[in-house]
């Protein structure tokens, strides 16, 4: 996605001083065939943008379904083990064969 930025600001900056030179020259050049054609080369922008926007939301909705998944699994994560801490004492060996030998409450403690 870098690299269509940087082209496309590249593109811009280069019609926007063709703009310029062809309104500085008033004479009959290349510049001023171009710039009559730029009502064309709209249509580029138009569909730049588009791809453009899309990238970028598809971007946001990967990130914002990453984070809400990870927020999810580690809230839920840690509600359990808030209640396996809290009943420990009344039930022991039930809360230690829930985890590995290294994840016992006692090791936590």
């Amino acid at each position: 996605m870098d690299w269509f930025i940087i082209i496309f600001i590249n593109i811009t900056i280069f019609l926007i001083y063709l703009i310029v030179q062809s309104s500085l020259n008033h004479e009959n050049l290349f510049l001023d065939k171009l710039t009559n054609k730029l009502s064309l080369i709209s249509g580029f922008f138009i569909t730049a943008a588009l791809y453009l926007t899309y990238l970028i939301y598809q971007s946001n909705i990967n990130t914002t379904k990453k984070d809400i998944t990870f927020k999810i699994i580690d809230r839920g994560w840690i509600n359990v083990n808030l209640k396996i801490l809290e009943y420990y004492n009344l039930c022991p060996n039930f809360a230690d064969s829930l985890y590995f030998d290294w994840q016992k409450v006692n090791n936590i403690k």
